[in-house]
């Protein structure tokens, strides 16, 4: 009797193991069955941050694109984007001789500035109506700066930048007036610069404002008023030593550069009376 309960008791026993390990194997599997659900809604919810954050970037980019759209008109009225061509900018002719010129110079500097402004347009006028009186249709250029250059070579060059898109690489031909002095300073030279492209009945011309007297000539100048021997003594040094480099400015060489930053070199190998 007591052998047969014990095996009734390891059979009972060997059925509840395999029951507790079936519970067991059923409790994994639905853990396992729970966390793929719960980790597809986490990228569910996450999938809709995103598309809302990026509804709410689309919102806000067509927002600004709508604002720009509607400033777009008003800037250009402002006149931002000036890209004229000299065949359209004859009826802006201008020089801009003093950009922010309070802060740079006396009150006395300035206006003896405005009268050179004022004198070159005056000439320009004057020798533009002539022109055109004669059958010429002159386009006149907006100068926005000139300066004359030293390079490496030696030579002078005399710079000049325009308010214009215009390519001066296609200039053939350059004339020039004869100079004109300032009637208060001798040494200020005025001449009209007459630029010929391919298209010869379109003349485009500018004022050209410059000293006559180059760097030698003036310490020449101030050599010769100065008292002070010693000091005289240092100039003439250094005016010896100048010398070497002496190239007085003739005019025939140009640098030409447009609104887009892009230079053209130009030489006048001869001068002809016309």
């Amino acid at each position: 009797m007591s052998q047969e309960l014990n095996k009734q008791l390891e059979q009972l026993e060997i059925k509840e193991a395999k029951q507790a390990q079936q519970e067991e194997t059923k409790n994994n599997s639905q853990q396992q069955d729970q966390q793929p659900q719960e980790e597809v809604k986490k990228k569910k919810v996450v999938k809709s941050v995103r598309f809302n954050l990026e509804i709410k970037k689309a919102t806000q980019a067509e927002k600004i694109a709508k604002e720009n759209q509607e400033q777009q008109p008003q800037n250009e009225s402002k006149g931002l984007f000036p890209a004229t061509l000299p065949e359209q900018s004859q009826e802006e002719n201008q020089t801009d001789l003093k950009p922010s010129l309070e802060s740079q110079y006396t009150e006395e500097e300035i206006n003896e500035m405005e009268q050179i402004k004022t004198w070159l347009f005056t000439n320009i006028k004057r020798d533009i109506d002539n022109a055109n009186a004669k059958g010429a249709n002159c386009v006149q250029l907006k100068v926005k700066n000139f300066v004359l250059l030293r390079k490496e070579d030696n030579q002078l060059y005399n710079r000049v930048e325009f308010d214009t898109t215009f390519d001066f690489t296609t200039i053939e031909q350059i004339l020039l007036s004869p100079e004109e002095a300032h009637p208060a300073q001798s040494t200020l030279k005025y001449c009209m610069v007459v630029l010929f492209g391919k298209n010869k009945n379109v003349p485009l011309v500018f004022p050209y404002c410059y000293q006559k007297l180059d760097e030698i000539e003036e310490m020449q100048k101030e050599t010769e008023q100065t008292k002070n021997k010693k000091e005289k003594k240092k100039l003439q040094k250094k005016l010896k030593k100048k010398m070497g480099n002496y190239t007085p400015n003739e005019l025939d060489n140009w640098i030409f550069v447009n609104s887009n930053l892009k230079e053209a070199f130009h030489k006048i190998n001869s001068f002809q009376n016309i």
